[in-house]
């Protein structure tokens, strides 16, 4: 077992890593590009990384507290489910209503690894490669689509 610095101090090295490994990716493949994660520039709608005990996702979520919001913002991501599903092996997951370990709901799209810890260091490479490769390309298709979106979006609320 781990103490609580222990564990703080673990999963810092594992982000810091993934960090290291992202910068050597983008450098094989020739690009440089940064995680827009919560600077997709539209409100309410972000792509996140989450790592466990039990496994590593990518994720688009919608987090506006308004239901409605959330879901019409969802129901215009689905119009566009196979742009975004495009060039991953299995289909995305879709939760309208996911609630998270803070209590907050969401509505998410993802997708994840499973058997996999991120307290035990030989699983690390596996994790890294899932979460570089599967948000690469969430992060892309979400490019693809992310002007319509917005207009979408803000004709949504005038």
């Amino acid at each position: 077992m781990y103490s609580r610095e222990e564990k703080k101090a673990l999963v810092k090295k594992f982000w810091d890593s993934f960090k290291v490994y992202t910068i050597e990716q983008n450098e094989l493949k020739g690009i440089y590009s940064k995680w827009m994660l919560d600077r997709t520039g539209i409100n309410d709608l972000d792509l996140r990384f989450e790592v466990g005990r039990r496994s590593a996702s990518v994720m688009l979520e919608v987090t506006s507290r308004n239901e409605d919001k959330r879901l019409r913002v969802y129901e215009l991501l689905y119009q566009y489910r196979m742009l975004l599903q495009a060039g991953f092996e299995e289909e995305l997951d879709w939760d309208l209503i996911y609630e998270k370990e803070n209590g907050q709901t969401v509505a998410r799209i993802w997708c994840s690894l499973y058997d996999v810890d991120i307290h035990k260091p030989k699983h690390w490479d596996r994790m890294m490669a899932f979460l570089y490769e599967n948000m690469s390309l969430l992060q892309e298709n979400f490019i693809d689509v992310k002007d319509v979106l917005e207009d979408k979006i803000r004709h949504l609320y005038q």
